[in-house]
């Protein structure tokens, strides 16, 4: 059994509020068969900051960019271990939605999200949850390489349709759509000396009945959402990480990473992602203490439009045993580009934080 989850309270501003459940499972686990019931957050990514494969979980995007915090899924799963390789699966009676921030909210759009619509198996637009989602990993090793191979069948909360809904005084609100997509897709890990070079795929399959369809034509422009949200496309991440030991036994470990829309034209691609066509460096210091102290420094840039990037740099710390410290901060440089959103979506999000976490 095991329980975590994660609760913030806001004295200025309800909107911010929200309590989840990460993990709150129960097991049974025979050593080669691993059964697991009840809320669960899935790590499917073997990169830093871009993660095309890492989907099953829906995101707390009111938190941190480059890896959003994970909201625990309700489900079945299901490991089999036999050599090296293992074989995972999972069902998904419901779906979670992801959280947003608020119009009120410093790191928001500006604009008010109101509660999702999801497109069902059955290429229908519902409100309704209960939308069943499976899917299934094969890890094995094969000359030192680490490989994995994934499909899902589920809502997708990654990659989510933002329409306007206007009226006499204009466009003061959005609909969140989240389509069901097949999605095919590996993992690659291979040391390489003092590296490690790691890859992620995957690509995503609309049905033709939901691109070619009316559903959406209570909107002002079904047509630009079709052409230019639902096509079939890939992702690509490449990775490259080198650790370097010093003698007080602290490790510095360089982090470089790029991602790339693929499928997708130069108009088309900056619709489907915050990170389209972008790359990553970072720096984490390491040293190995009592307390695990942890210096982490990143940027992420646009490889299109290099003056758009963001920087954040943080300091983590255990202390008291039972209690985290962590302390940043995020800036966001973005020139405005005409037909092109990308970073510029949370332009004025600079800010510094200070956390504490208690584990029990």
């Amino acid at each position: 059994m095991r329980l975590k989850g994660l609760a913030r309270v806001d004295a200025r501003d309800n909107s911010k509020n929200f309590i989840y459940p990460e993990d709150l499972w129960l097991s049974l686990d025979s050593g080669e068969h691993i059964f697991k019931l009840g809320y669960q957050t899935v790590n499917w990514s073997s990169t830093e900051a871009f993660h095309p494969s890492d989907v099953i979980n829906s995101r707390n995007q009111d938190s941190n960019v480059r890896n959003p915090g994970k909201i625990g899924e309700l489900m079945a799963s299901y490991k089999f271990l036999f050599g090296n390789s293992s074989l995972f699966a999972y069902f998904s009676p419901l779906v979670r939605d992801p959280i947003f921030p608020s119009s009120t909210n410093q790191f928001g759009f500006g604009s008010q999200l109101n509660d999702p619509f999801y497109i069902n198996n059955d290429n229908v637009l519902t409100d309704d949850k209960a939308i069943p989602q499976f899917g299934f990993k094969f890890n094995t090793q094969l000359s030192g390489v680490d490989l994995s191979f994934q499909y899902l069948s589920i809502v997708d909360r990654s990659q989510p349709i933002i329409l306007p809904v206007c009226g006499i005084v204009g466009c003061t609100e959005f609909d969140l759509i989240l389509p069901y997509v097949q999605q095919l897709g590996f993992t690659t890990q291979l040391p390489l000396s003092e590296f490690v070079l790691k890859s992620e795929f995957i690509y995503k399959i609309y049905d033709e009945k939901f691109i070619n369809d009316d559903l959406f034509d209570q909107y002002i422009a079904p047509v630009f959402l079709t052409k230019r949200l639902v096509q079939n496309h890939g992702q690509l991440a490449l990775g490259l990480e080198r650790t370097s030991s010093f003698s007080t036994g602290s490790e510095l470990t360089v982090l470089i990473e790029f991602q790339r829309m693929l499928g997708l034209n130069d108009t088309l691609i900056y619709d489907a992602s915050l990170f389209q066509n972008d790359g990553f460096l970072g720096f984490r210091y390491a040293l190995n203490n009592e307390n695990s102290s942890e210096v982490f420094l990143s940027s992420i840039f646009d490889l299109d439009h290099f003056k758009q990037f963001i920087i954040q740099a943080s300091y983590s710390q255990r202390f008291l045993d039972s209690w985290k410290l962590e302390t940043g901060l995020q800036m966001v440089a973005s020139e405005q580009i005409d037909d092109y959103l990308g970073v510029e979506a949370i332009d004025g999000s600079d800010h510094f934080y200070l956390s504490f976490k208690k584990y029990f």
